[in-house]
């Protein structure tokens, strides 16, 4: 969802979820042999900048977390920072 908008919304369901990101993606349908299926998910996952956006978006739900009130079920995720500390990895730069 973050590589398209940013939302901290609580989806009731997956369906619920499901149909918002049909909005980004059509042919959008859960499963390997749904959207997985095709060969090109990662690409149109992080084309024209949409990894970028997604990290930052993943950053802010973060950080409205640590910083307000969310309540128990905020939506929230850290893959952004697994995502971050790999390419350092790659590039030869660990954090101490």
């Amino acid at each position: 969802m973050l590589h398209y908008q940013y939302t901290t919304k609580e989806f009731r369901n997956a369906n619920e979820a499901e149909q918002v990101l049909r909005k980004h993606i059509p042919d959008y349908a859960k499963g390997k042999d749904g959207f997985l299926k095709n060969c090109t998910w990662v690409e149109q996952l992080i084309s024209n900048g949409k990894m970028d956006q997604a990290l930052n978006y993943a950053q802010k739900t973060l950080d409205k977390k640590n910083k307000e009130s969310t309540g128990t079920h905020f939506p929230y995720t850290t893959l952004h920072i697994a995502i971050k500390e790999f390419e350092q990895f790659k590039k030869g730069v660990r954090k101490k």
